[in-house]
């Protein structure tokens, strides 16, 4: 099988059937009358993965930390070595303990950050050997609906989509740092003779305000520059940069943060405060019109706030770009560092509002 899936380990029903995810959390992957799972919805068929866990045993009170230490260890060996028996395309962990040991190489290893959070990301770099889909384990959503079977579901079509195309492929943003007036206007005039030949006349802007700040655009998803330091009305290059931002080309702006970026820059006195015109699209905005059981959040008896999904871009990279890989990290060491983050920032911004455009026209 060129699929491994990893779970946890066994429940009762899977101990008397003698391999892993047939009982009811396993269901809502591949449901054998209904065919209304995860992976059956993908067309991701049971019969193309090979199914495991890091502990093919049940735990007392299926409580995992019960388990003995040393059929954990034997069973995360025996699941890195069933790994390594043949080349593989993607390994699809589900849960902590899952992923913990497909990305780390053993169930202690520190994830990069919550399960909920690097669900839906592929880690190419995986200890395991192979690009580690990371996914939520099935038995959480049966406790928690909204909104994690909705995304769920698009994990298992990127899966599927990633296992189409034969391999992981990531998306790479490459970065130019521009730091003369003669650079910007050369790299502008570039993306106004771009539009006018393809009629594509919407590009990503982004700023960044920690540390020396940057501002960067991206009219591919594959290229952004940047223009280092913070909105103001002194900024070295503001004459060029009220130009684009107010331009008469008809090139629109994408923003991920719209609300933010557009004060930043309005404070600057480089756009209006009340009505810019070539600000039309809001990434977090639009996203709610495509899929609201994932944009939504539910609340419960006492009215707090429960399944609540960061509306973030890392959230919408996640989920809309196959490629994608977690770039997010406010440790900057240098300039260099913050500069290529805001690239990244931005090539992905157009990358989901494109993918977000494709469906909501397809949905239609």
């Amino acid at each position: 099988a060129r699929v491994v899936v990893v779970g946890r380990d066994c429940g009762w029903e899977e101990m008397r059937e003698g391999r892993g995810f047939v009982g009811q959390s396993g269901k809502l992957i591949w449901h054998p009358t209904r065919h209304d799972g995860a992976a059956d919805k993908a067309g991701l068929v049971r019969e193309a993965c090979l199914v495991t866990n890091v502990v093919n045993t049940q735990p007392p009170h299926n409580d995992w930390s019960k388990h003995d230490p040393r059929s954990i260890a034997r069973g995360s060996a025996e699941a890195l070595a069933l790994i390594a028996e043949h080349p593989r395309t993607l390994v699809i962990a589900l849960g902590e303990q899952a992923a913990s040991l497909c990305l780390g190489g053993h169930v202690e290893h520190a994830l990069p950050d919550s399960i909920t959070n690097i669900r839906g990301y592929v880690f190419p770099e995986a200890v395991c050997g192979v690009p580690t889909l990371v996914g939520v384990h099935p038995a959480f959503i049966l406790r928690n609906w909204h909104p994690w079977w909705a995304t769920f579901c698009w994990d298992w079509q990127k899966a599927a989509r990633i296992v189409a195309q034969g391999a992981f492929v990531p998306h790479k943003v490459e970065v130019e740092v521009l730091t003369s007036t003669e650079a910007l206007g050369n790299w502008w005039g570039g993306v106004v003779a771009q539009a006018r030949r393809t009629n594509d006349a919407v590009i990503a802007c982004d700023v960044e305000t920690i540390g020396c700040g940057c501002i960067g655009f991206a009219a591919s998803p594959y290229q952004a520059v940047i223009v280092p330091g913070k909105p103001a009305s002194n900024h070295k290059h503001v004459e060029v940069l009220t130009a684009i931002l107010n331009n008469t080309n008809g090139i629109e702006f994408v923003l991920q943060n719209g609300q933010f970026d557009w004060m930043m820059f309005a404070r600057a006195g480089m756009v209006p405060e009340r009505a810019w015109p070539q600000f039309t699209h809001d990434l977090m905005l639009e996203w709610h019109a495509l899929d609201p059981l994932i944009a939504g959040a539910r609340q419960d008896a006492t009215n707090k706030t429960k399944g609540r999904t960061e509306k973030s871009l890392e959230f919408f990279a996640g989920l809309l770009l196959d490629g994608a890989q977690r770039w997010k990290n406010y440790s900057y060491q240098n300039d260099m560092e913050q500069f290529t983050l805001c690239g990244i920032d931005n090539g992905y911004t157009l990358a989901c509002w494109r993918e977000l455009r494709r469906r909501l026209c397809a949905s239609s």
